[in-house]
């Protein structure tokens, strides 16, 4: 799985913020998981020049489609849009033969 981030608003957006500050983390997935709600913890003001590989995720998901998050892309090229639950989605891996 690779991450991209699309900040749906970009820095007009209210999550911009947070994503600058995940992205400019030391430990990405703590404070994703801190931005997420999911984590303990409070997210430091991010500024380590983040801000062009968030408008370059950004526009990069607008020319491929992405509309909202999450949105996947499976090798397949197959596109799941929105939350789908991890045995959903494991199913839908395991049918498409992306995964055993």
């Amino acid at each position: 799985m690779h991450y991209l981030p699309f900040p749906r608003g970009m820095d007009k957006g209210p999550g911009y913020k947070n994503m600058l500050s995940v992205w400019c983390s030391e430990d990405r997935n703590k404070a994703m998981n801190v931005a997420m709600g999911t984590g303990k913890g409070t997210l430091k003001a991010g500024d380590c020049g983040a801000d062009k590989v968030l408008r370059a995720g950004f526009d990069l998901g607008r020319r491929i489609g992405v509309q909202g998050t999450p949105t996947s892309y499976l090798s397949d090229g197959s596109l799941i849009r929105g939350y789908v639950p991890a045995e959903k989605l494991l199913n839908t891996l395991k049918q498409k033969k992306i995964i055993h």
